[in-house]
């Protein structure tokens, strides 16, 4: 092909940095050909660049990349015929430009206090659009009063509220995140309550939710059922290894069945007899301070009872030394434990909290 024209039409820019791409294609340059008849014929061409590779520009295999930004030229040539060089364009490299966090989020005082926002779905994209797959430090920044920020990304708030927050990354900010945090706090749990941060610890970790989702009821009674329970959850809830249940009035179905398998096997309780665990019951302040120690794994008591209604022959009587030097319990008053007296869901929870919070 020794005579005729190449004409190239169309726009051709790529990014500096990228992989090389066609340079022909929907995405690029087209060629037509004409013989010196101006017939249209269809032939391959091969292109080179009018720039060195040095100057930013590489032609390999009618492919093209960059290394520097600028315009560059290009020309096809087939047999001994070449186009005019032809103007392309090499876009600057890319980079992060946009932080995209979620626009919301909420969470209710009552259950938590803080928000991961490192655990947030994050979205990064370069200047054109694209993903951006290197993902940066991000420093977050809250100005509300009382609020801190983990360096691990972990936001903590001081009480119910809206709190906006937002992230960077150099000189790149996000967008802004709106937190509203609720509090459906028990009614029935004053703030100055000796009991309040073991009722908060308690809802937080799914031990109790209360007996509404407004109410606590800290001066109620526990039933054994509800007792066993509740270590059970603040032991993490593990899954009992025997599927033999030792009492009859323990039904498969009942909420309770796998804290009591859990309990029994752990050594926590015998039961109020051999067979039988008396699950309604009203759990004792005594039972209590020993299915802890017996939860413990039964360790060593203190050695001075500082209780005149703790005899040292009672069952219980290494649980409430034991939970007196380790501050889970200061009894009912300086000089008495009151063993037989009704636990209530207050000092049930507040025991657990000293005990595993």
């Amino acid at each position: 092909f020794n005579a005729g024209t190449i004409t190239v039409s169309g726009t051709l820019s790529g990014i500096v940095g990228d992989p090389a791409k066609a340079i022909e294609g929907t995405d690029g340059l087209a060629v037509t050909i004409q013989d010196d008849t101006e017939k249209y014929v269809n032939r391959p061409v091969v292109w080179d660049a009018q720039e060195t590779e040095g100057m930013g520009i590489k032609v390999e295999d009618n492919q093209i990349s960059f290394t520097q930004e600028g315009p560059f030229h290009v020309r096809a040539t087939t047999g001994k015929v070449q186009s005019r060089w032809y103007k392309v364009t090499a876009l600057p490299a890319r980079e992060l430009a946009v932080i995209e966090i979620p626009e919301t989020a909420s969470f209710d005082y009552k259950y938590d206090q803080t928000l991961d926002l490192a655990g947030l779905t994050i979205v990064y994209k370069d200047q054109y659009g694209a993903d951006w797959t290197s993902i940066p430090t991000l420093t977050w920044t809250c100005n509300d009063e009382g609020v801190t920020i983990s360096e691990a990304g972990v936001l903590t708030v001081p009480s119910a509220g809206v709190y906006t927050v937002t992230a960077s990354a150099g000189d790149i900010t996000s967008n802004t995140l709106t937190i509203t945090v609720t509090d459906s706090s028990f009614v029935d749990v004053p703030a100055d309550a000796y009991y309040y941060d073991a009722v908060l610890w308690a809802a937080r970790n799914g031990i109790t939710v209360g007996m509404d989702d407004t109410h606590f009821a800290p001066n109620a009674t526990c039933t054994r059922a509800q007792v066993v329970t509740f270590l059970w959850r603040a032991a993490g809830s593990p899954a009992h290894e025997s599927s033999t249940m030792p009492f009859t009035d323990v039904a498969t179905d009942a909420y309770y069945y796998d804290a009591v398998l859990w309990a029994v096997e752990n050594g926590c309780t015998l039961g109020t007899t051999t067979t039988t665990f008396a699950p309604n019951a009203t759990c004792t302040r005594a039972q209590i301070v020993t299915f802890l120690w017996r939860s413990q794994a039964s360790p060593a008591a203190g050695s001075v009872n500082p209780f005149t209604d703790v005899a040292s022959d009672a069952y219980y009587y290494d649980a409430v030394l034991w939970a007196v030097a380790n501050d889970i319990t200061r009894g009912t008053t300086d000089t008495t434990f009151s063993p037989d007296a009704d636990c209530t869901r207050a000092q049930i929870v507040t025991f657990l909290y000293r005990c595993l919070g």
